[in-house]
């Protein structure tokens, strides 16, 4: 029987080619590896890893390279033995014929869950940047010796290979890096999200159901959640950088902490560290901003960035029924599950409403998002007293600006 695992270009006789490769590869007893890749698939379906729309699909991994990628985590935990190319059928020139071993994989529920966890943390701790998948292989080169090993293989593959964060070479056709087009940030999301679902696993761990993200299938573009992924520095101690964002909610924008509703014991995920802390405000310290920061620039020029915030929301809060905004009733309360990477710098931001007007959510939840991204993550960098750098290509965010937006700030 033959199970279609990734895209076909019909008529495209080298793309059902590699079809059939990945199907054949991946063929077990009871079709076990075929139903594990479904469930993975549907994984990263329902988190975004395949993009959520027209503007970030282009960026996003294709079901090829997230099936190749499996097929590598399969290599990697000897679960599947090495792929003989045996050069006699020929399609463009490139080897298309191989012999490869049968899947022997326990049909069990426990080893079912057990694969899908490796691949998780083989995610989080396998793929690096400056290395190249080979499943031809079964290997992880160093970018530079797989460069150095391409010049002797076929020189199509240094005149067509294209480096980039993550690097998987097609086995069929070597000059192919099926991962040319994946952005910094999805990998980021992938790792993120392979490491929460990591730590549902561990709470429920003969539960598959946990790891499927189902909320942003049934709520669409719901505004009572947002998420954004800001690129700081990578290897920053993330303990330092969890307290940052602390800093800038509870210091500077003078939110309150709920202690009953945040997690204090930070949790470990791979090399990341997830936090969960819920706040709530007494007065909009998110409107109006703007005339009272530049008359504060004007009076202070020297002042840091983190001080001048802290400063424009102090003066809001006084401002508030002429009082500091501590007896007031909270107008709104939000959570905010914060996750650190050190190995590509990404910071990943998820709000998530609690309490509150419809419209003070969505404004709040758009300023957050001007606030955190603007200049290059400046006001993190100022608290983290990191050096300001050019803007990379831009993080972006599950939510779209209001119309509005830049009225808020």
């Amino acid at each position: 029987m033959f199970v279609q695992l990734c895209e076909l270009s019909v008529g495209n006789t080298f793309s059902e080619k590699k079809a059939l490769f990945l199907t054949d590869i991946t063929n077990s007893e009871n079709d076990v590896a075929h139903k594990i890749l479904f469930v993975l698939r549907l994984w990263a379906q329902t988190h975004g890893i395949f993009g959520t729309n027209s503007s970030n699909k282009p960026g996003a991994f294709k079901s090829y390279a997230f099936s190749l990628l499996f097929v590598a985590f399969l290599q990697e935990s000897k679960l599947i033995g090495p792929i003989t190319f045996r050069g006699n059928e020929f399609i463009d020139d490139c080897v298309t014929d191989y012999i490869h071993p049968i899947l022997q994989i326990n049909p069990s529920n426990e080893t079912l869950i057990s694969v899908i966890r490796g691949f998780f943390v083989y995610v989080c701790q396998k793929i690096k940047e400056n290395s190249v998948v080979s499943i031809r292989d079964s290997k992880i080169y160093d970018w530079e010796e797989f460069w150095v090993n391409a010049a002797t293989i076929d020189a199509r593959i240094t005149e067509k290979f294209e480096k980039s964060f993550i690097n998987i070479q097609d086995p069929l056709e070597l000059s192919h890096n099926v991962c040319a087009s994946v952005g910094r940030l999805v990998i980021g999301l992938l790792r993120r999200k392979a490491m929460l679902s990591l730590s549902k696993l561990k709470t429920a761990s003969f539960s598959l159901s946990s790891i499927f993200d189902l909320s942003a299938i049934q709520n669409g573009n719901d505004a009572t959640n947002t998420e954004l992924q800001l690129t700081l520095a990578p290897e920053l101690p993330p303990s330092k950088v969890l307290e940052a964002v602390n800093t800038v909610f509870e210091d500077i924008l003078k939110l309150d902490l709920i202690p009953e509703q945040t997690n204090k014991r930070h949790k470990f995920e791979s090399k990341a560290l997830q936090g969960y802390s819920c706040y709530f405000s007494t007065c909009e310290t998110w409107i109006g901003r703007r005339p009272i920061k530049r008359e504060i620039q004007k009076k202070h020029k020297n002042l840091a960035m983190k001080d001048v915030e802290q400063m424009v929301s102090s003066t809001i809060q006084r401002n508030s029924l002429g009082w500091d905004g501590k007896s007031n009733d909270p107008l709104l309360e939000f959570c905010v599950e914060t996750l650190y990477d050190p190995d590509t710098g990404i910071l990943s931001l998820q709000f998530r409403r609690n309490m509150g007007d419809m419209k003070k959510v969505i404004d709040i939840f758009h300023f957050f998002q001007q606030f955190f991204e603007k200049d290059n993550c400046q006001i993190l960098r100022n608290v983290l007293s990191l050096p300001f750098n050019a803007p990379p290509a831009g993080p972006t965010s599950s939510s779209t600006p209001s119309p509005n937006a830049m009225e808020i700030d």
